[in-house]
């Protein structure tokens, strides 16, 4: 439990330290910064803190690389997306965001998992979904 509390206290840091960035660089400028530090932490802790070899990273297929290209594109794409909707609001975005990402994710589990929801995890969807609604009105 108190790791989930950590990590929804940092989340929600994000985007308030992200606008005093946005004062002195753009959103572009910023995804490549914000890049390099994670590129540089993950390989302190995988290599030199945790002691892991980093070679499987080399033997991919080629199909592994476009997959994880696919990814980082993904990640940039919706990291602009995000910053522009910051801009306009960021309590009732991050709001918004949780909420349909949480929607959108046990429905991805419908469809290509076939995993199964209860009543009682319906009703949470709904009420979810009227939340947002209050939330934005």
């Amino acid at each position: 439990m108190f790791t989930i509390f950590a990590i929804s206290i940092m989340k929600s840091m994000r985007p308030f330290l992200k606008r005093n960035l946005f004062d002195e660089i753009s959103s572009a400028e910023f995804i490549f910064l914000n890049s390099i530090f994670i590129g540089v932490i993950s390989f302190v802790y995988a290599y030199l803190y945790k002691g892991e070899q980093l070679t499987k990273v080399w033997r991919l297929s080629y199909t592994q690389y476009l997959i994880g290209l696919f990814m980082a594109a993904m990640t940039v794409v919706s990291s602009m997306m995000l910053f522009k909707l910051q801009r306009d609001s960021i309590l009732s975005s991050a709001f918004l965001l949780k909420i349909v990402s949480a929607v959108a994710l046990i429905f991805v589990g419908l469809l290509f998992y076939d995993e199964r929801i209860s009543g009682k995890q319906m009703t949470g969807i709904l009420l979810a979904i009227l939340a947002v609604f209050l939330l934005k009105g």
